[in-house]
Formats: C-alpha cells, sequence, structure tokens
C-alpha cells in the first residue's frame, strides 16, 4: 500500500458525500486511513456511503485527531508518506494528491492553497515519511486536536521549506470562514483549544529546539 492520508469524520455525511464526490472529481488515487467513531450516531449511514476502494474504513473508540494521527502512524510506520484532510475540504485541483506526494516525499512538507487561510498557514499537510519518522510522531500526543498541524508550520517555517503549492488548490470551508455553519462538530472541537493551545506551548517551550536539532542532524539540507 503506497499511503498514507487520515480522514477523521464525525456527525457530517452531507460533508463526507461532497468529499467522496470531489475525491472522484479529481480523479485522486491513492490510499485513505478513514477514522469513524463507534459512538457516532450517524455510524450506520457512515457505512452506507459509497466509499472509494482506496479508503480504507476504521471504527473504534472515539480519539479525537491526535490520536487517530498517531493510531494510522504506528499501525502503519513505514509508509513513504503522510497526510491529513479533513470533511470540511473541497478538493478542487486534477490529481491534487499526486502533486503534494512529490513535493514531500522523503522529508519534506507541502501543503496546497486553502482559499480562504493565510498562506504561511499549514492546516492540513502532506509529510514525508523520513521525515516524520525522525519527529517520532505524526500526531502531537501533548494535544487532542489543535496543535497538531501547528508542529508542522514551524517545522515548515524553521527549515524554510517552502512547500506551499499554490497551484493545487483544496478549499478549507471553514465556519471560521463563513464557508460552512457552527455544528456540533466544531463546537466539540472548539472546547479543545484554550488546553490545546496551553499545552502546545508548553511543549514547544520544552521541546521544539531540541526536534530541530534532532532534524538538523538526520538531513543535510
Amino acid at each position: 500500500l503506497n499511503y498514507m492520508w487520515l480522514f477523521s469524520s464525525r456527525s457530517r455525511i452531507e460533508n463526507c458525500k461532497r468529499f467522496i464526490d470531489c475525491w472522484k472529481l479529481t480523479q485522486a488515487s491513492t490510499t485513505v486511513y478513514v477514522r469513524l467513531d463507534e459512538c457516532d450516531q450517524n455510524l450506520e449511514d457512515y457505512k452506507k456511503l459509497d466509499w472509494p476502494d482506496n479508503f480504507i474504513i476504521t471504527i473504534g473508540p472515539r480519539i479525537r485527531l491526535s490520536r487517530s494521527m498517531q493510531e494510522m502512524f504506528s499501525l502503519y510506520p513505514n509508509e513513504p508518506w503522510y497526510g491529513l484532510l479533513a470533511d470540511d475540504l473541497i478538493l478542487r485541483t486534477l490529481h491534487w494528491d499526486v502533486a503534494l506526494i512529490k513535493a514531500a516525499v522523503p522529508n519534506k512538507i507541502s501543503y496546497a492553497n486553502s482559499v480562504h487561510e493565510n498562506e504561511n498557514l499549514i492546516c492540513h499537510p502532506c509529510v514525508g515519511g523520513n521525515l516524520v519518522r525522525a519527529v517520532g510522531f505524526f500526531g502531537l500526543p501533548e494535544v487532542q486536536h489543535f496543535g497538531t498541524d501547528t508542529v508542522w508550520e514551524k517545522i515548515h517555517h524553521e527549515f524554510n521549506m517552502d512547500g506551499r503549492l499554490n497551484d493545487v488548490i483544496i478549499e478549507h470551508a471553514h465556519f471560521v470562514y463563513n464557508q460552512s455553519s457552527l455544528d456540533a462538530t466544531y463546537k466539540e472541537s472548539q472546547a479543545l483549544k484554550d488546553i490545546d493551545k496551553k499545552r502546545f506551548r508548553n511543549w514547544k517551550k520544552q521541546n521544539f529546539n531540541l526536534l530541530i536539532e534532532k532534524i538538523k542532524n538526520e538531513f543535510a539540507w
């Protein structure tokens, strides 16, 4: 298997239908680790969706975003790349997945033009597998939701990677940009924001410089 995109979703059947439609329209061809919650009231509807053949559906206890990323990484620790997707993304560019992967393998970070966000903001990175293994995690264990992408953003900027692909459009239809409604799933994740940000700051203060040195020792950029 040549993959690892993580796609986790909860109580958003219509978003998932849209995502699957976009996946087919953009002729994406790579494999996705889909993480669903066994306690989701919409689980039976998720099971009935027309998932593409290369989507690996995993149903388990609710573990939030970071631990879902770690679950995938621990199950498949030797992949050439790992990427983060979400059910509020609208895939716009043909073969976007291949473009992001080529820019990330083996030890870089790439990300798409997300339309509504600052061009330096990385919300859904694609990370070369060698870099993930050097860092030691895909999802930062200290947080539950917020900060999982910020780690990769900080590493990207620390090494001036220039991984933004301007011509690869993946629209982030998030409620903060008035592109979707503030639903229950957003509200539940927003409730984690303050504690996650505090935990991320503490982690960064204690560990980030050491991590950068570790990466420098691993790769001769």
